[in-house]
């Protein structure tokens, strides 16, 4: 476990489980456990085609966002899905990314609440987000400090890796197109009971 708040590995040891839930192993985890609730999503700003630089706007052939793909309902899909707590239910992050592109998407951990009677000794959870290190992202290790994780597009074409959250909390996606320094989009994403 890496500590408090934020982000895990699923996968691991166990082929596909997710780490601190009794399935796979603890591939750098943060959150884990998962107890039911459901949670919301608001567009916070979409700037088509990005912003390479920090200048104006340039052509770039932007990636696509689909509503779900092999996993479930897409965290980047604009206006991205309800999304509930609990390890029962996955979602995931998907991209089609076009040759000559890549995307990167950076997590912010907003807020974040344990559950009573979750997982764990004390009979509370370690809220947060989790993915499966089988997936097509890079992932970057949570930074405690910003409460942020980085994640890039590593394939041409479709890019899909399981994602759960556990607890309560709200994080800020942003997603960054064709080297932009700015979002190239941003919403944010509730979750909880």
């Amino acid at each position: 476990m890496i500590g408090s708040g934020g982000a895990s590995a699923m996968g691991g040891g166990g082929g596909g489980g997710m780490a601190g839930d009794g399935v796979g192993g603890d591939a750098g985890a943060v959150g884990a456990g998962g107890a039911g609730g459901m949670a919301t999503c608001q567009a916070v700003k979409f700037e088509p085609g990005g912003q390479g630089g920090g200048g104006p706007y340039h052509a770039c052939l932007g990636g696509s966002y689909p509503s779900s793909g092999f996993y479930g309902d897409n965290i980047l899909a604009a206006g991205c899905p309800a999304v509930h707590s609990g390890s029962a239910i996955p979602y995931e992050m998907a991209a089609y990314v076009p040759q000559g592109m890549k995307v990167l998407v950076r997590m912010t951990a907003l807020s974040l609440s344990s559950l009573p009677g979750a997982a764990g000794t004390s009979g509370r959870m370690t809220p947060g987000w989790s993915y499966s290190i089988d997936g097509d992202w890079r992932a970057g290790t949570y930074d405690s400090q910003t409460s942020q994780q980085i994640f890039q597009s590593r394939l041409i074409g479709d890019n899909e890796t399981r994602l759960r959250f556990d607890g309560s909390g709200q994080a800020r996606i942003d997603i960054y197109e064709c080297d932009a320094t700015e979002p190239t989009r941003s919403q944010i994403v509730t979750w909880g009971p």
